[in-house]
């Protein structure tokens, strides 16, 4: 610790009346989980979760990962995507997406934020799920940049059954090693009502946010 550090604290301590350092740690106050929590870990998490991100106004399809290829395909189709920038290593995917003749543009071999804004799609997985609100939970890797979901007008994010969590306590006491240098929530599609208070999506981000729920159970 540094003179000027140690002088700090001790003033502090010395205006409380103390003579010695704290030498403990404040114990914690157990959380009453009766109160705190509006999910609990043993509910129907899968079905929790895309009920309650269909309301914020993300398209919640359920698949299997035999037929995940295919349900990518059918949506970026339906959407009129030509293009999509992903950073998952999936090779039935690729395979799919050459097959449909849609663009599959490796965000790992260009990582510039120019082929983010170029592409009509962001494919990526996330890193949890949050039941209680849901909210996706991303963050950047070295294979995931901060771009990929936020550039693109759609957002197309693979979910698997077992990353949903029921809630924010959940995620806190995962330990996450290293942190990442950045990590979000996603509630929705970008929107905003700063003009005029009429509400406009896709001015800060996607349009739509898609979430393919895979769940073989």
């Amino acid at each position: 610790m540094s003179s000027n550090k140690a002088q700090f604290l001790d003033s502090i301590r010395q205006a409380l009346g103390r003579t010695q350092p704290t030498s403990t740690a404040p114990v914690p106050t157990p959380v009453d989980e009766s109160i705190a929590r509006l999910a609990r870990p043993e509910d129907d998490l899968p079905a929790l979760f895309a009920e309650r991100a269909a309301k914020l106004g993300m398209e919640v399809k359920h698949t299997t990962h035999d037929r995940l290829a295919k349900a990518l395909v059918d949506e970026l189709e339906q959407s009129g995507v030509r293009s999509v920038v992903s950073a998952l290593d999936n090779p039935a995917m690729a395979g799919a997406l050459c097959n449909a003749g849609i663009e599959a543009l490796d965000w790992r071999v260009d990582r510039s934020m120019a082929a983010c804004y170029a592409a009509d799609a962001g494919l990526t997985g996330a890193a949890a799920a949050l039941a209680e609100t849901g909210s996706l939970v991303l963050q950047s890797t070295p294979a995931v940049g901060r771009g990929l979901p936020l550039a693109p007008p759609l957002h197309v994010v693979v979910v698997e059954a077992g990353q949903i969590l029921a809630d924010m306590l959940d995620l806190w006491s995962q330990p996450v090693q290293p942190p990442p240098a950045w990590q979000g929530l996603i509630s929705g599609p970008s929107k905003t009502s700063d003009i005029e208070g009429v509400l406009i999506q896709g001015v800060h981000g996607p349009e739509r946010v898609v979430i393919l729920l895979v769940d073989d159970a």
